[in-house]
């Protein structure tokens, strides 16, 4: 009888002993924080589990879309994020995104317009802050995502600057949980930092290196536009120069790029395999396919013979990527990946990804 306690309580101290380990050993890893770029914010179980395993302490959600409205001849936000279970609201920090199309900033040149966007694009980000996420917690960081171009970027930078002048939005701190310390952070792609004489350096805290969508999308010959490694490679080279800090987003998505006569008919987007082979079969080229009879698709409509180039992120880019990125750096970063999704945790090795991220 003695022996089976001694037994049953060897057996319960190294069962908590393993799991104290694997807290701390999740305390000690580095957070990798994520994008959720969806409209309708929803947190599945799988992207949980996911979370949990990178440690993420970080969100960074998409609030909504600002486009030029060519009706009434001014920019306006569409796609604005809608949250139905306010029990579904995460305990990470909160970091705001908003995405803005480049024509937004090629038909808004005028100073005083400029200033009237900046502060409606604030006021709305706090509005919908206080609609979702009454929880306490502060707003320390919002991001700009947009494409900027040589020819936009003096309206661009003019219009970040604005944001940081937007005085009363910190000083509605109390309501809208605003840090006093705001930062403004924004996307910049790989050709930005190569290419940064003609294209300018944004007036802001911290740069995302947006370190996909670097090859040709509308090639119909491109390999892989979502991660081409010699094309990034041949953009980083000056990735220590660059004279803001920064953090590195990463992929971790995928999606088929259809095309119609050889020209590029549009994106398919959280495509599952089991539907691709359902309405794809494959041709002698690695990774593209040839449909099959028209059909829907995610609401897109694909006809008979229209070819689909598969574009995901293998484990083994993923680190080619990485390491990449080590050789051209020495600087301190943090990582984000993109994005969120419950369809691609079906397509991707976690396992993997892990192991390569740590």
């Amino acid at each position: 009888m003695g022996k089976r306690i001694n037994t049953i309580v060897w057996g319960s101290f190294i069962i908590a002993s393993s799991l104290l380990l694997s807290c701390e050993e999740t305390k000690q890893r580095p957070s990798v924080s994520v994008y959720h770029w969806k409209t309708d914010f929803s947190i599945a179980k799988k992207e949980t589990a996911l979370l949990n395993k990178l440690n993420s302490k970080r969100i960074f959600l998409r609030f909504f879309d600002i486009s030029y409205n060519t009706d009434e001849q001014k920019p306006l936000p569409i796609a604005t994020l809608q949250l139905s279970k306010t029990d579904s609201i995460p305990s990470q920090e909160i970091v705001p995104v908003v995405y803005i199309t480049n024509e937004v900033f090629r038909r808004t040149t005028d100073s005083a317009a400029i200033r009237r966007l900046a502060k409606a694009t604030m006021d709305k980000i706090g509005r919908l802050k206080n609609k979702y996420f009454k929880n306490g917690q502060a707003i320390k960081e919002i991001q700009m995502d947009c494409d900027w171009t040589e020819s936009t970027k003096i309206a661009y930078f003019q219009f970040l600057q604005e944001l940081k002048k937007q005085e009363t939005f910190i000083k509605l701190g109390k309501e809208i949980h605003v840090d006093a310390t705001l930062e403004i952070s924004a996307t910049v792609r790989l050709h930005q930092i190569k290419y940064r004489e003609k294209t300018g350096v944004p007036p802001i805290d911290k740069a995302i290196l947006m370190c996909y969508n670097v090859g040709e999308l509308k090639n119909v010959n491109e390999s892989n536009s979502i991660l081409n490694i010699e094309t990034a490679a041949s953009y980083l080279g000056r990735l220590n120069e660059y004279p803001l800090p920064f953090d590195i987003a990463l992929p971790y998505y995928g999606w088929g790029a259809l095309y119609r006569d050889g020209t590029f008919a549009g994106i398919l987007n959280e495509l599952t395999e089991t539907k691709r082979i359902e309405n794809f079969e494959k041709t002698a080229k690695e990774g593209v396919f040839k449909a099959t009879s028209d059909t829907y698709i995610n609401k897109t409509f694909v006809y008979k013979n229209d070819i689909l180039r598969w574009e995901t992120v293998t484990p083994e880019n993923l680190k080619a990527l990485m390491m990449l990125i080590r050789d051209a750096t020495t600087r301190k970063y943090s990582l984000i990946l993109y994005h969120l999704n419950s369809t691609e945790l079906e397509n991707q090795d976690i396992d993997a990804l892990l192991e390569i991220l740590y």
